[in-house]
């Protein structure tokens, strides 16, 4: 079972449906969203957030459970950025 980790939303692309989340460990990943309008910044995630794939993480500021998609893991800020405003390939 992937480890379980904290998290700070730090980026929105709410065109893109992804957030850059800033893990406890100071890397950071991007996620692939259903609905980016459930997420704001300085939101508390716990979950496997630096494992790519699809996974159910709790976000501990509204107090509910979604399904993300980790599409990028120990990301600079620059590379997060990135993966927020342009589609991977």
């Amino acid at each position: 079972m992937p480890r379980q980790t904290h998290g700070t939303v730090i980026g929105i692309s709410k065109n893109r449906s992804r957030i850059a989340v800033e893990l406890d460990t100071n890397n950071i990943s991007v996620m692939d969203i259903y609905n980016p309008k459930c997420f704001e910044i300085d939101h508390i995630l716990f979950g496997p957030l630096d494992v790519l794939g699809g996974y159910f993480v709790f976000n501990q500021t509204a107090q509910a459970e979604y399904f993300v998609y980790v599409e990028a893991t120990c990301c600079d800020h620059e590379t997060a950025q990135r993966h927020l405003l342009h589609t991977l390939n």
